[in-house]
């Protein structure tokens, strides 16, 4: 390389390290935001915490490289371009591939390093990040116990201890079942955690057992030396299954046919291997997008927005479908094709277009100004479209309002004619229909009236005279003595009642 060429390479050089630092530190924060329970919960040191985060930082990279490539080289070159860099170089007799070429090659040096990051620092930090989680939320010591602090890891277990160093407790009191009336309480000078055959455990020492019998009387047990079953307590986390992210590269091609788990997972670990060798290809392919949308069309000093946006639009939508492939992939084996088709063809492309642009004789673009020829079409396309809907629009207006007009004149004239011809006769037939009404139904409720008041007098004569038959039919000389004895009988009752 040159002169020109090496203040090209390392100007994008030192934007690359830029914003992939910038970037990576936002996801460490993130990342670190997200693991704060390994302190809360599980009370581990600062140490780990730092160790855990750090751990999370090569896949952080190895995804973020190809955006930072892509940013870093069209940031860069516009800044070179606009400040006529590009120009004079050009004009001291550099062609357009000499000027690309070390942006190019950066773009290779770090696909190599995005490689290797790929295929070996991150399986080998995120295997150890994950060993490192596994054995911190397995620590008893640190999820039990609080020194001078009850604490109660569930309904059935309550732990205190005054001091502790390291696996070992000092003034240890555990009480199991506490709110259960068959509860245990131990009480021991010292004690250690422990694992037998995967159980974990407390091996107390130099205490006393108290349990209330059935009948609440106290039982105290002595003991040297007693160990304490945790299983029934506490959860022990499940043993480490690498993950696809956990795993090198042999390990995704070649598994474990043994392993049912490993064997579920074949067609993602395929799909997680293929996408480690591809992605690095994508940093060269935005590479080229990139170069594109700066020294793809003609020298304009009002700035290259327009050409950038569109180039940054093709990189999300580039990206996408990288991530579509790879997932489709992890289903369908023979899908892993499309991870290489994506970023190759791509590369393809975009070198043809700015490099040897005869190549594609249907196209007369000239020297690589096929994006903003493209960009004029679209917008002379979609002027026309506009004016047509337009056009359409304003006459389907007017059809609308010229109808919707005719419609209510019709309306209000057939109103009119409605109040003026027809409602005064309809009026007075509804009224002179009423009147006749009411004269009938007021006669025929007279009629009704005088008919049901000669049917009562009569059915009260008929009765009046049967009544008096009746009375003349009884003797009312054999019945008045009678009524008198019971009357009389029922007057004293009242008055010894009124007495009481």
């Amino acid at each position: 390389m040159n002169r020109i060429q090496r203040y090209i390479f390392y100007r994008v050089l030192r934007s690359v390290v830029i914003i992939v630092g910038g970037l990576a530190l936002l996801g460490i924060l993130v990342q670190g935001l997200s693991r704060t329970d390994i302190i809360v919960e599980n009370r581990q040191s600062t140490l780990t915490y730092l160790q855990i985060v750090a751990l999370g930082a090569p896949q952080i990279i190895a995804l973020l490289t190809p955006i930072a490539i892509f940013v870093a080289a069209i940031t860069s070159l516009n800044r070179m371009h606009r400040d006529s860099e590009i120009v004079v170089s050009s004009a001291a007799g550099m062609t357009q591939m000499d000027i690309a070429k070390p942006v190019i090659l950066l773009a290779a040096c770090a696909a190599i390093v995005h490689l290797g990051i790929n295929t070996l620092v991150q399986p080998a930090a995120q295997r150890t990040l994950r060993e490192t989680v596994y054995t911190a939320r397995s620590d008893l010591a640190s999820s039990l116990i609080r020194p001078g602090q009850y604490t109660r890891p569930n309904e059935k277990l309550a732990v205190f201890a005054r001091e502790v160093n390291g696996n070992e407790i000092f003034g240890v009191q555990i009480s199991e079942r506490p709110r259960a009336a068959n509860s245990l309480d131990y009480f021991a000078r010292s004690g250690r955690f422990l694992e037998v055959d995967g159980v974990p455990g407390i091996e107390l020492q130099d205490g006393e057992i108290h349990r209330l019998d059935e009948d609440g009387v106290l039982n105290i047990l002595k003991f040297d030396q007693s160990t304490l079953d945790l299983s029934p307590f506490v959860q022990t986390p499940e043993a480490v299954f690498l993950k696809a992210s956990d795993r090198y590269l042999s390990e995704l091609f070649v598994i474990d046919e043994t392993n049912p788990r490993e064997l579920a997972n074949q067609d993602k670990f395929f799909s997680e291997a293929h996408a480690r060798l591809t992605t690095p290809i994508s940093s060269i392919t935005l590479v080229l997008l990139a170069f594109a949308a700066v020294l793809g069309g003609n020298f304009n000093r009002r700035g290259y927005g327009r050409r950038i946006f569109i180039a940054s639009s093709l990189a999300l939508v580039f990206i996408i479908l990288q991530l579509v492939a790879q997932s489709l992939s992890a289903s369908n084996r023979p899908l892993n094709l499309l991870q290489w088709a994506i970023p190759i063809s791509g590369i393809v492309i975009l070198s043809v277009l700015l490099f040897y642009p005869r190549l594609i004789p249907s196209f007369e673009l000239g020297r690589a100004q096929w994006l903003d020829t493209g960009y004029r079409r679209i917008q002379k396309d979609g002027t026309i479209a506009f004016q047509v809907v337009a056009s359409y629009t304003g006459k389907a207006s007017r059809f609308v309002t010229t109808k919707y007009q005719s419609g209510r004149s019709g309306v209000t004239a057939a109103l009119g004619k409605f109040q003026t011809d027809i409602w005064p006769a309809v009026k007075t037939r509804s009224l002179s229909f009423l009147k006749s009404s009411q004269s009938v139904i007021t006669t025929r409720a007279q009629q009704v009236y005088r008919t049901f008041r000669k049917w009562g007098q009569s059915a009260l004569t008929t009765l009046a005279g049967v009544s008096h038959i009746a009375l003349d039919k009884l003797n009312a000389r054999e019945w008045l003595p009678f009524i008198k004895s019971r009357l009389s009988v029922y007057s004293q009752a009242l008055v010894r009642f009124i007495k009481r």
